[in-house]
């Protein structure tokens, strides 16, 4: 999609830099930390949690492509949070 802020209004402008190895490996960390939790559920539950999410995120995107014919970085936090939400309540849904 395209991104439909204003571009001279933007505090901060991207640099386009490459990612150096040391930034991959620790997102790589955070990552890997961020979802031992989810060895602890059902392969299931995780599955159905991830797919209510996308499903969410998807059709939120969906929306604001309409309505906007983008997004802006309002929209990315609202659609991150919404696939938050699917996913726990896919993961809760299962597990009971």
């Amino acid at each position: 999609m395209a991104y439909m802020g204003d571009v001279s209004a933007m505090k901060v402008a991207c640099a386009g830099s490459p990612v150096r190895p040391d930034e991959f490996w620790f997102a790589l960390t955070v990552v890997a930390i961020g979802t031992l939790p989810l060895a602890f559920v059902s392969i299931r539950s995780v599955a159905t949690g991830l797919l209510l999410g996308a499903v969410l995120a998807v059709a939120l995107a969906a929306w604001s492509r309409r309505l906007i014919g983008g997004y802006t970085g309002d929209v990315l936090g609202a659609i991150e949070q919404v696939f938050e939400i699917g996913f726990l309540l896919g993961v809760a849904a299962i597990i009971r």
